[in-house]
């Protein structure tokens, strides 16, 4: 009966000691540095860009959010490296970027056009930890009717004879 006693502690001491090694094995608290979400603020529901298709009922006048994983190195992403191309005339529409912590926000300083083109590229982005993910490009469209910017008037004829632009009054002339 001793014998039993003795291997059952034996094994019982045992179980404890692999119990106490496996629970002292130090977590990592390294999070992977990624994007977690981009998209265009809206008062009734954010706009996803970075969804499987390209969205095409952002505003005219976006403010654009890229929220990351953990805290953004700010000298990595700044008005200059970031941009944004409305197709039509290859212009480079002017914006500012601010970075706080995990948000990355955009705003263009000039209204984009009504269904326009863009393209918006990011690139590589650091975090404050040293990690960094790849540069990315991606595409969307304004809500609207494209019209070139300074247009007056635009009648596509489709069921009606309305200005599409919504500006000029043909009754006016």
């Amino acid at each position: 009966m001793k014998k039993q006693i003795t291997l059952f502690c034996s094994l019982l001491l045992i179980a404890a000691l692999l119990a106490g090694v496996t629970g002292c094995k130090k977590k990592t608290d390294t999070v992977t540095f990624s994007m977690t979400s981009l998209v265009a603020k809206l008062a009734g529901g954010d706009i996803n860009l970075n969804a499987a298709t390209s969205a095409n009922t952002v505003p005219v006048n976006p403010t654009i959010v890229a929220t990351f994983s953990s805290t953004v190195n700010a000298s990595s992403v700044n008005s200059s490296n970031i941009t944004l191309l409305r197709e039509w005339d290859s212009k480079n529409i002017p914006i500012t970027v601010t970075t706080l912590g995990a948000t990355v926000t955009i705003v263009p300083t000039e209204e984009l056009g009504n269904g326009a083109m863009l393209t918006l590229t990011f690139p590589v982005v650091g975090s404050s930890d040293g990690q960094s993910i790849s540069g990315f490009v991606l595409t969307f469209a304004t809500i609207g009717t494209f019209v070139p910017t300074g247009q007056i008037a635009y009648w596509n004829f489709e069921d009606n004879a309305n200005d599409q632009v919504g500006t000029f009054n043909a009754d006016s002339t």
